[in-house]
């Protein structure tokens, strides 16, 4: 089965014109998530608007810091392969090119923003029900290679007062229901230094 990154890219519309009003413009809403890459990664495609008098583009990518590749393409989209670093939350692109009298115009850079997927609660369901004393077992899904898990469990629903937190590597744990009340729980994903959003919140009673 396909393992999938979502990945969203900046909605704003960027577009930078030349002195001739020539432009190119990239797409702010297209399809980007193709497939999980190997070593883990994925894939983007990007697209933008063709402009006629341009019969080739150059392709750049950026990190925060530098130029990671540049790539000369005929075509006005094209599909390219990331490798899962250290820091990569965000990536830039921009494409270039050369009209009939020399002039070169480029889009700006535009910003991709990478998120990892959020872990699916799975058990104990919203609202389940344990008596005091009896273990409750917790297990979520997730179809990344998460490197690590941060569970939380609170007497709030806004987290303020977490009664247990630990950072795991596998997708369930285990907590000693010595108290009773109702209680709170969420979990996130570390990929190295990169984190998921936490994931949805879900609550169970001990009485």
């Amino acid at each position: 089965s396909k393992k999938y990154f979502d990945i969203i890219e900046s909605s704003r519309e960027r577009i930078l014109l030349n002195s001739n009003n020539k432009k190119i413009q990239t797409s702010s809403r297209a399809p980007l998530v193709i497939k999980q890459t190997e070593p883990p990664g994925f894939y983007v495609q990007l697209h933008w608007k063709k402009v006629l008098e341009i019969e080739k583009y150059e392709l750049h990518i950026f990190n925060e810091q530098n130029l990671l590749s540049s790539e000369k393409i005929n075509n006005s989209e094209i599909e390219i392969p990331f490798n899962i670093t250290s820091e990569m939350n965000r990536f830039y692109y921009q494409i270039t090119g050369s009209l009939e009298d020399g002039t070169i115009i480029s889009s700006p850079l535009t910003e991709i923003l990478v998120e990892i997927e959020t872990p699916q609660l799975h058990e104990p369901s919203d609202g389940a029900e344990y008596k005091k004393n009896n273990s409750v077992q917790f297990l979520w899904l997730n179809s990344l290679p998460i490197d690590n898990y941060d569970i939380q469990i609170s007497d709030d629903f806004h987290f303020k007062n977490i009664l247990y937190e630990i950072k795991i590597n596998s997708k369930t744990t285990v907590f000693p229901s010595t108290k009773k009340g109702t209680f709170y729980w969420r979990v996130r994903g570390w990929i190295q230094k990169s984190s998921s959003e936490w994931s949805t919140i879900r609550k169970f009673y001990i009485y």
